[in-house]
């Protein structure tokens, strides 16, 4: 079974945000301070990368992730 990438114009710039700082391996916590968010607010973007990705994962959204930023600086 092939698992889904988020296709980047589907995810809004602050889903965008959150993938990259999951990528740079920080918690969700973490991320609510750097952001100024809530952990909650936090967890729905979590919730709604790994959905409209078909992502299993943190690991997977850091993956696609930086195959993204590596087609992007290419």
């Amino acid at each position: 079974m092939r698992i889904g990438r988020p296709v980047t114009s589907t995810l809004t710039p602050r889903e965008l945000e959150v993938a990259e700082l999951i990528a740079e391996g920080l918690s969700n916590p973490q991320i609510a301070v750097r952001l100024l968010i809530a952990k909650r607010t936090v967890d729905a973007h979590v919730r709604n990368i790994l959905a409209k990705g078909g992502l299993a994962s943190r690991t997977q959204v850091a993956a696609w992730f930086a195959e993204r930023t590596q087609w992007a600086d290419a």
